[in-house]
């Protein structure tokens, strides 16, 4: 993040983060949320908290915590005074009342969520099949998923190792088998010669993700690592 916005700032450009799946992770001990201009976070159920659905944007710029205050609630500069286009996007109490017992516990979450991970990490890093996830220093992941890659796999053979836990009753997912410049609409919006990112393609044909949640049970942690090994 610093080289990034070091290279906006010097240029005008503003930098918003999407921190969609980044609930409490951290960048040389700063929280994400509060590095760029603004930080858009997700409350979907599947996320490391939840207010059932919606979100929150979080940022240090008055001028832009007040506009973004208004388009969320139908670009009102106070009641019924309509200054710029807006939208009903306001949370319901009930949601926020949600979202705010889940902040308390997300400390808690998060630890569970890093001792699923690292467990994983140990057991499944001395195979030498899969690219595992890295921490590097300074780093702190929100372990919203635990995502690997299958050295060296196209993408029938990583789908065949998924199919395998799936049957074992384990979440496995795929995040995701389609990179977005290959999707329709996107695709459609480039020149006649198609983008060529091989990275991202060949990442997209060997990343699977396996569940960390902090409702796993240690024997249920450990039956994910002993079935991944035994497919393996």
């Amino acid at each position: 993040m610093d080289p990034i916005i070091e290279l906006a700032h010097n240029r005008g450009i503003v930098v918003i983060e999407d921190a969609a799946q980044a609930h409490g992770a951290e960048y040389n001990g700063r929280k994400v949320g509060s590095l760029g201009d603004a930080t858009c976070f997700s409350f979907y159920p599947g996320k490391n908290m939840t207010t059932g659905e919606g979100g929150m944007i979080t940022t240090n710029d008055d001028d832009l915590a007040e506009q973004l205050k208004r388009i969320r609630t139908h670009g009102e500069e106070r009641p019924y005074w309509v200054a710029r286009q807006g939208h009903n996007y306001r949370m319901p109490e009930i949601a926020a009342a949600i979202g705010a017992v889940q902040l308390k516990r997300l400390p808690g979450f998060l630890q569970e969520r890093r001792k699923n991970a690292e467990y994983l990490s140990e057991k499944l890093g001395v195979l030498g099949k899969l690219v595992m996830p890295r921490e590097p220093a300074g780093r702190k992941h929100a372990w919203y998923l635990f995502t690997p890659r299958l050295r060296g796999a196209n993408a029938g053979k990583r789908n065949k190792l998924v199919e395998k836990l799936r049957s074992k009753n384990i979440g496995c997912s795929v995040y995701y088998e389609s990179p977005v410049h290959m999707l329709p609409y996107y695709r459609d919006l480039q020149s006649t010669r198609r983008s060529a990112l091989p990275e991202t393609e060949r990442a997209c044909r060997q990343v699977f993700s396996l569940p960390v949640h902090p409702m796993l049970k240690q024997t249920e942690i450990q039956y994910v690592a002993d079935s991944v090994k035994r497919a393996i």
